[in-house]
């Protein structure tokens, strides 16, 4: 007897000792915590294959793409038990929300706990949060839900303290690039076309508040229309599901994530384990060195994938720098991705309110290459207008937010006159002419003659006609009237979806989803081919004498500021510092100067035919 219960004990110690063993092995899950702040945008430098700290940090952006695919990741991880979003006024615009809403809404799906909490919101922010399944806000909070403000801005008057005189033609009524120049306000055109996009941006507006809460756009509208609102204001108009402060948001989704006494969040989930120059490492500088002996050559794709090429900025002939679309630059892109055997179709993500018409040309050259031997598809960001369009025509699919700005076909082109600042300087001359009529034409010092207006008007009229067979070719017989949708007119994805301008609403996965069945690949695998650089590590290359890629096409010209260096120097330090207290009306006057410059180097722009901020 004694024997056997000693039997029966060592069996159930060992039990119990195997059962501890299994409880010790068995992986805990994590409860995962998203703070969404700072600046959301289309790439950060986390996408880069080495990331150098400057000043103890990356900056404060977050690329839209890494974070949508973190999201996605905890939608799929078995190891994820529960996600917290701590929402704090993240920057971002209307279409990085849909793509953004469409990642959290996937958590939802998989059925674990989703909670957001923010101590006040905007209108995005706030549709960012609905898709979670209850909102807190903070005892003192507020939802700032007011519709949309949208604001045209002039410069006319501004020149006109200058002694500065705008000399510009524009082929297509609705092509007013250049009436910030010329007016004080905006055309009758201009302004039909804005109300028409401002009235469709607002439908979707009450639309998606209305979704965010289970109502229709009826109910999203008399909200809007209502706001802005207090904490309690919300809570009694349905628009959150609680008043509490952070920590009694973190108590509830502890007990919902089953999350144990002293386990902590994982706020790093799914980020990318990207090669860091840690310098309190003596070795780091030899890690530097080989970096740098590389000189930013970028390797083939090792696997067949889907290239994604990002065409971001205005574009301008030569070499990309900040803000900017390089033809040199993104030809060689385009170029690479063709020759690339591994690279079996190719998305362009366009950004860009157009710029050059002779750079859009080459790049739209360089793309009818690419088309001929893989497939090519675009997907259009917050805006894809004037150029932007004219490279996205030869495209087999076109894919847009409803949001996005598209279409603008038309030219505009022309030149200032600086007598009147000349003469206010002190300053004259005397020409001395030889040769055609038609030899002052750019001369900064006088307005266009007949002649030279005759002649400038054909041949914008002339690049008006390839820009139209561009599109019409690209197009074909889907475009409803283009009569009627050209001139310059802009529309809503929405709207340019009724005219035939693009083929599909989505978001970049659809177009990259759709690009992996096109091009006959079994799993969703995509490459970004211009990856955005990190900012240290590309100051330093430059230091070193090095270019960042070698070039399959040599480049068309060399570039140069149309500005002398100490001027455009300040020019970008009062625009940065303007950018601290208004960024949008920094973006709209940093456009402005862009297309300036383009004036003083391009006869014909293509150029979107107004700058607003929301």
């Amino acid at each position: 007897m004694i024997r056997f219960s000693a039997a029966l004990l060592l069996l159930c110690l060992a039990v119990a000792f195997c059962n501890r063993v299994h409880a010790e092995d068995a992986p805990e899950k994590k409860a995962v915590v998203f703070t969404l702040s700072g600046t959301i945008e289309e790439q950060d430098s986390a996408d880069s294959e080495l990331r150098i700290p400057l000043f103890g940090g990356y900056g404060n952006q977050i690329g839209v793409r890494e974070l949508a695919r973190r999201l996605k990741l905890a939608a799929e991880s078995d190891k994820v038990s529960g996600v917290l979003l701590i929402v704090n006024q993240p920057g971002l615009s209307w279409e990085y929300l849909g793509e953004l809403r469409e990642s959290i809404l996937k958590i939802k799906a998989a059925g674990k706990p989703l909670i957001a909490t923010a101590e006040e919101l905007n209108t995005l922010p706030f549709l960012l949060a609905s898709a979670a399944d209850k909102i807190y806000l903070s005892p003192n909070g507020g939802i700032m839900m007011t519709g949309l403000h949208a604001r045209q801005w002039f410069l006319k008057g501004t020149l006109d303290k200058l002694g500065i005189q705008a000399d510009m033609i524009h082929v297509g009524a609705y092509k007013g690039a250049a009436e910030p120049l010329l007016f004080t306000g905006p055309s009758k055109e201009v302004e039909e076309m804005m109300n028409w996009l401002v009235d469709d941006w607002y439908a979707q507006l009450c639309e998606q508040v209305g979704q965010a809460r289970g109502k229709d756009a009826a109910a999203g509208k008399a909200w809007i229309e209502k706001g802005p609102y207090t904490a309690k204001q919300a809570l009694a108009a349905g628009l959150i599901d609680g008043i509490k402060t952070k920590a009694e948001v973190v108590e509830e989704f502890r007990k919902a994530a089953g999350m144990k006494d002293e386990q902590k969040f994982d706020a790093k989930f799914g980020e990318n384990k990207a090669q860091t120059i840690d310098f309190g490492n003596p070795f780091a500088i030899f890690q530097l060195f080989a970096q740098l002996a590389k000189g930013g050559k970028k390797e083939a794709a090792a696997r067949p994938v889907v290239g994604v090429i990002y065409a971001e900025g205005s574009i301008m002939s030569g070499k990309s720098e900040e803000g900017t679309i390089g033809s040199d630059t993104l030809v060689n892109e385009i170029e690479k991705a063709r020759r690339d055997p591994n690279v079996k179709a190719v998305v362009l993500r366009i950004n860009s309110p157009g710029g050059s018409a002779l750079a859009s040309e080459c790049i739209h050259g360089a793309l009818m290459r690419l088309k001929a031997d893989k497939p090519l598809v675009v997907s259009m960001g917050t805006l894809a207008a004037s150029g932007g369009y004219y490279i996205a025509a030869p495209a087999e699919r076109i894919f847009a937010h409803p949001t996005s700005i598209v279409g603008s076909i038309g030219v505009v082109g022309g030149k200032l006159v600086l007598k009147g600042l000349f003469d206010w300087a002190g300053m004259s001359s005397h020409p001395y002419t030889r040769g055609s009529e038609r030899a002052g034409l750019l001369d900064s010092s006088a307005m266009f003659t007949p002649a030279e207006r005759e002649w400038y008007l054909g041949m914008m009229n002339d690049v008006f006609e390839l820009f139209a067979k561009r599109v019409k070719d690209g197009r074909g017989g889907k475009l409803k009237d283009f009569e009627k949708i050209s001139g310059g007119r802009v529309y809503s994805g929405r709207q340019a979806m009724a005219n035939g301008l693009i083929d599909e609403i989505g978001t970049l996965d659809n177009a990259i989803a759709w690009t992996t069945k096109k091009a006959g690949l079994n799993d969703v695998d995509f490459k970004i081919l211009n990856k955005k650089p990190d900012p240290m590590l590309k100051l330093l290359r430059g230091l070193s004498g090095q270019d960042e890629d070698a070039e399959l096409i040599p480049p068309s010209r060399i570039s140069a500021p149309a500005l002398p260096p100490q001027v455009e120097e300040k020019l970008r330090a009062a625009l940065s510092a303007l950018a601290v207290i208004d960024k949008p009306a920094a973006q709209v006057l940093t456009r402005q100067v862009q297309m300036l410059r383009l004036l003083s180097e391009q006869k014909a722009l293509l150029m979107m035919p107004f700058e607003l901020t929301k």
